[in-house]
């Protein structure tokens, strides 16, 4: 029997089009529904009711939780040190070689067991503080005493 299953990405819609990264996650668990015949949907919260299944993945921790999410929601997504292993089998790789692309190139921080990059801890913050300014700057110029202007000046 078909089952409906919903995707939710937390990191895309927490960052909208700026995100530009597919969830590699998300892929693979479609990919396997789709073979076992279900039907796999992006997650909506008016049609939560609905579905058999919600899965949703959020890899930075800062990303704040979607309220509109059902309890039994299958969460996942930050890397656990202690996932490497299966990480590596997943992609059929040498597991001594992605621990070392971990572990020894300064690409990848270890802060409590979960591998985290302050590089793109720092390109997100900045990305958000960017954002946080031009909507400043938007709710500003919208909430102007001043009378709006044609192209002429009057």
């Amino acid at each position: 029997m078909s089952r409906l299953i919903a995707l939710h990405d937390a990191d895309a819609e927490h960052f909208g089009r700026l995100n530009k990264f597919p969830n590699y996650a998300l892929m693979k668990i479609s990919a396997w529904h789709k073979q076992q015949g279900d039907e796999v949907v992006w997650f909506s919260p008016i049609e939560a009711q609905f579905y058999d299944l919600v899965y949703s993945s959020k890899i930075f921790d800062f990303v704040p939780e979607n309220p509109y999410l059902p309890e039994n929601t299958i969460k996942g997504g930050t890397v656990k040190e202690a996932d490497l292993d299966s990480i590596a089998f997943e992609l059929r790789a040498d597991s001594d070689m992605c621990q070392a692309v971990v572990k020894n190139y300064d690409l990848f921080k270890i802060k409590g067991g979960k591998v985290t990059s302050d590089r793109v801890q720092r390109n997100l913050k900045k990305r958000a503080e960017i954002s946080e300014a031009r909507k400043s700057a938007a709710e500003a110029r919208w909430n102007s005493s001043e009378a709006p202007r044609n192209a002429s000046g009057e």
